[in-house]
């Protein structure tokens, strides 16, 4: 019986050395600097493609638009087109504080005319601005694609765009010269 309880008493004092526990930590902080920036890569990835995604199927809807009216839609004709947007599109108001729309609507022709090219624009969470502009009539007729990193502005709008010679800002006639 005194065996069996001095063997159930005894305490075994072995566990792990300091140096070991400190490889353990170095390894962990190897992988986290690894991780870290790689994670954050693809979340300003995502947020770049969100707002992407967003004007891309908006200038779907307004080509509906012009296709069924022969003019591009303001913000609130927008809406009625594609209702999952009612929220990026519409400024809200909270006490004496006015927040913007999130996706801006931009239509453009002449007094005599209606319009003939639509802009539409969105800051990513990312802090990028990117712009969609589709032109429908004239010399400058075309699809033109913006981007500006660490932009809050929305991109300048025109019958004809003015092209950028620099690869990912500013306006241009392809979606990867844009920096899609």
């Amino acid at each position: 019986m005194s065996q069996i309880y001095r063997k159930l008493t005894k305490s075994d004092e072995s566990g792990f050395t300091l140096i070991e526990l400190m490889v353990v930590i170095l390894i962990m902080g190897i992988l986290a600097a690894i991780a870290i920036p790689t994670f954050l890569g693809a979340r300003t990835s995502a947020q770049n493609k969100a707002a992407e995604t967003d004007l891309r199927n908006l200038l779907t809807s307004e080509s509906v638009a012009y296709t069924n009216n022969q003019q591009y839609a303001d913000s609130a004709a927008l809406i009625q087109l594609d209702p999952a947007y009612t929220k990026a599109l519409t400024a809200s108001t909270s006490g004496s504080t006015t927040t913007p729309a999130a996706i801006t609507v931009t239509t453009g022709g002449s007094a005599t005319t209606p319009p003939v090219y639509v802009c539409l624009s969105e800051a990513a969470a990312s802090g990028t601005m990117f712009g969609i502009e589709d032109v429908a009539q004239g010399t400058g007729a075309g699809t033109y694609y913006y981007s500006m990193p660490s932009s809050t502005a929305a991109p300048t709008c025109a019958a004809a765009p003015s092209l950028s010679t620099t690869a990912g800002s500013g306006w241009h006639s392809t979606a990867a010269g844009a920096g899609w």
